[in-house]
């Protein structure tokens, strides 16, 4: 989806992320959440997520990540677009998380409706 990588990573290229980078995006998402416990209510292992992951213009790794809560049915759908929704509160929030510099940025939750 090269338009979207445009929208959120400007002049960024592509980049697959390996094991020990998925198991450091998964600590600062929960750093995050910690650290927003006023907004989000549920613990890391209740979302499913989606990453994007690009080498900036700086050339580090840096990496979108959609959150959305599980469904109690299983539709997998977030597996093959990528999800927007309005409204929804602690439901759905996103973060950028910059594994060069060991930290997140750019939260944001969905308002309530």
């Amino acid at each position: 989806m090269p338009k979207f990588y445009e929208t959120i990573f400007p002049n960024a290229v592509q980049y697959d992320l390996n094991d020990q980078e998925l198991m450091e995006i998964e600590s600062l998402l929960t750093q995050c959440i910690l650290e927003n416990k006023g907004v989000l209510s549920r613990q890391l292992d209740s979302y499913d997520r989606q990453y994007v992951a690009v080498i900036n213009q700086q050339k580090e790794k840096e990496v979108w990540v959609n959150c959305e809560c599980k469904r109690k049915y299983d539709t997998d759908s977030y597996k093959y677009r990528l999800v927007d929704v309005d409204d929804g509160g602690d439901c759905y929030f996103r973060v950028k998380v910059n594994l060069d510099k060991h930290k997140f940025h750019s939260f944001s939750v969905n308002g309530e409706a």
